[in-house]
């Protein structure tokens, strides 16, 4: 009731008080309506849910990449509604698949693969969880990640350097919750990418590993839009 959430700290007039997709209830009890557990959820920071997939021919990515990851969205300049920073990333890691999986470059590939995978990847945490899938890539090096803008699903190419694969999920995860970017850093040919720096940049390189201004703006303003 009204009173609770004043206690806690939660709007009474909002059903999510963070905007990270989840309701505060939810993020209270730990677990969704529909039983989908969130380990850690708080609803007054933002909390993103990933599983990490791998096709037949992936390797499975290490500890310490997994930490890097969290590391990364834990310095995203966010402000959430209990004064901290940052956005706390809860990933985990599959075991390979048995079928291997290749990526054409077309968006009837990219369909393809997730109408097969993506269910069968995160189970009965489907709506609630993102999956980003390493799989292979044979679209004549146009890409190294393709994603839904905005969306749950996203694949990364599984033949590239170390770096390129991280800062390749970090992108394509930001595209599952931005969308569109509205600012006028906005690419004016290409919306869903910043022509200036940062994570939603292409290519991604090492002095533009970090969010900008514009889209830690965007997230605090509209929440996870996928």
């Amino acid at each position: 009731d009204d009173g609770r959430e004043l206690d806690l700290g939660t709007e009474p007039t909002v059903a999510d008080t963070d905007g990270d997709g989840l309701d505060d209830g939810a993020e209270i009890d730990g677990e969704t309506a529909g039983g989908v557990a969130l380990p850690g959820s708080d609803p007054l920071s933002m909390d993103l849910y990933v599983q990490i997939s791998y096709a037949a021919s992936a390797t499975r990515k290490s500890t310490s990449f997994l930490a890097d990851l969290r590391s990364q969205w834990s310095k995203m300049p966010i402000e959430n509604p209990d004064g901290t920073t940052g956005i706390d990333l809860h990933v985990e890691a599959a075991r390979p698949r048995s079928e291997t999986v290749t990526f054409t470059g077309s968006d009837g590939s990219f369909g393809g693969i997730k109408s097969e995978h993506y269910a069968d990847n995160v189970g009965d945490r489907a709506g609630v969880y993102h999956n980003v899938m390493f799989v292979e890539f044979d679209d004549g090096g146009q890409y190294d990640g393709y994603g839904e803008v905005p969306g749950k699903f996203a694949i990364v190419e599984s033949n590239v350097d170390s770096r390129v694969q991280r800062n390749m999920v970090i992108h394509e995860l930001l595209h599952g919750v931005v969308g569109p970017v509205d600012s006028g850093t906005a690419c004016p040919s290409d919306p869903i990418h910043i022509c200036t720096n940062g994570w939603l940049q292409i290519p991604v390189r090492s002095e533009d590993e970090f969010l900008s201004e514009a889209v830690a703006e965007e997230i605090e303003t509209n929440g996870f839009e996928g």
